[in-house]
């Protein structure tokens, strides 16, 4: 039985084939669900499984232990959200939690055991100087690690450098859109913040399950070198199970709003990819919206094969495996999100700050 990303993504839809690996193979799945941030939901499905009692008295514990990570995971999340919920409740603008903070905001299942490191949020353009100031009066501080860091994020990035608290050490990321400003599409960041969802927090939003849908589309096949593809695909799987329970029509709707982000060939990539690994059924028109935004068949069959190799491919041991899909990606994630000026400048600079230890 070969323990890799296929297999991990299979056993987090039916966690039963669990019961068909050994101590070790178990032990090596374990490892490769830490590396792809997806342990404490390998342990999450199998403790709903109820099939934690058929395995090695070792891969019980380990998975027990995985069930309590998750929630220690979600309430940090819970904790840090109420924070920034504190921090933000008077600023008078609108502000909009993002992928991991959303999910949990929306009380979406899968988000019980959803590794979150950071929160983000989005919030208007015109209003990113008061968010700065009300985040730093309440104790988070930005990370720029050069004035050349600042600019770059200021300048060409779709949010600000990352804000740390002092004390706590978490990490906040505000957005004021969902792609680089500079890359080649131009979603509509206003549209997710007019569309918007109340939580249960007096101040912060969330997007409506089409809008995390699209973004997470776009932060898995707009990225650079698709570093926690495997997690991304199951943020996807699982928003479009949910999407579909709330509605029949969501694969529709999520076509259709894809025009207004300028979002097609992400959103046709997702659909793809959950088609082929997800038994999602398409209908014909469906099927024509992939092909009308497919790419040139060398092409697709490229990147094919480096989004399979980083994603499905991968192994427990093996941490500088996949050099070339990885060198694939990266530069195509950066082709398609600068123009190739600035592409230039930004790596001559990375290249300098790196060989002066900058970096």
């Amino acid at each position: 039985m070969k323990i890799d990303g296929l297999y991990l993504w299979k056993a987090l839809h039916q966690p039963s084939i669990l019961a068909d690996l050994n101590g070790r193979q178990l032990s090596d799945l374990v490892r490769l669900a830490w590396r792809q941030g997806l342990a404490p939901r390998l342990g999450l499905e199998a403790d709903k499984a109820g099939i934690l009692s058929s395995l090695p008295a070792q891969a019980q514990a380990a998975l027990g232990d995985l069930v309590i990570d998750g929630e220690t995971y979600r309430r940090r999340l819970q904790f840090e959200t109420e924070r920034i919920n504190s921090a933000l409740r008077d600023a008078g603008f609108p502000v909009v939690l993002l992928k991991g903070g959303a999910y949990g905001a929306a009380k979406l299942p899968f988000a019980a055991a959803r590794i979150s490191t950071d929160v983000d949020i989005l919030v208007p353009k015109s209003a990113l100087l008061a968010c700065e100031n009300a985040l730093t009066a309440a104790g988070w501080v930005m990370e720029a690690k050069s004035e050349y860091d600042d600019v770059y994020y200021r300048e060409w990035m779709h949010e600000l450098p990352p804000m740390r608290h002092e004390i706590r050490k978490t990490v906040i990321d505000v957005h004021h859109t969902i792609v680089p400003p500079v890359a080649r599409i131009t979603p509509a960041p206003d549209k997710i913040i007019d569309d918007a969802v109340a939580t249960d927090f007096d101040t912060l939003m969330r997007p409506n399950l089409v809008d995390m849908f699209i973004h997470c589309a776009l932060h898995t096949f707009y990225d650079g070198d698709f570093a926690g593809a495997l997690r991304a695909f199951v943020d996807l799987r699982d928003l479009m199970t949910a999407g579909l329970q709330d509605s029949p029509d969501f694969v529709d709707a999520v076509i259709a709003r894809s025009n207004l982000h300028e979002a097609q060939r992400p959103v046709s990539d997702a659909l793809t990819m959950l088609a082929q690994y997800a038994d999602l059924i398409l209908t014909d028109t469906q099927k024509g919206f992939i092909r009308q935004y497919g790419r040139l068949a060398p092409i697709q069959s490229t990147l094919d094969w480096a989004v399979f190799q980083r994603a499905f491919a991968c192994v427990p041991f093996r941490y500088r495996d996949a050099w070339l899909p990885r060198f694939v990606l990266y530069a195509r994630g950066h082709w398609i999100t600068m123009p190739p000026g600035m592409l230039v400048r930004h790596t001559s600079s990375r290249i300098w700050q790196k060989w002066t230890g900058q970096l």
